[in-house]
């Protein structure tokens, strides 16, 4: 049964809320904010499957990578520490 839920919930995470750099830069932050492992896990996660979907929208990992390299730029409440984070947990689940 929970499998099950689990197959379905991708589903209703992508109808909710669709996939965009802009999104996926505002979940990024709210992984840096969490301190809850439990919690934070979850949105990795989230992260990766989103990261995943953006890529098989690019053919070229270096223009997404950019783009979500500016777009981290452009959010003027993280630290560089922050963005620097951001673009390494980025990178690693691009790899």
């Amino acid at each position: 049964m929970r499998e099950r839920e689990r197959q379905k919930h991708p589903e209703r995470v992508e109808t909710a809320q669709p996939t965009t750099i802009e999104n996926l830069v505002a979940l990024l932050q709210e992984v840096l904010n969490i301190k809850t492992g439990f919690i934070r896990e979850t949105r990795i996660r989230l992260v990766k499957q989103m990261l995943q979907n953006l890529k098989n929208q690019y053919q070229s990992m270096g223009v997404l990578k950019k783009k979500i390299s500016d777009a981290l730029g452009a959010v003027q409440s993280m630290s560089l520490s922050q963005r620097q984070e951001a673009f390494n947990l980025v990178e690693h689940y691009l790899a």
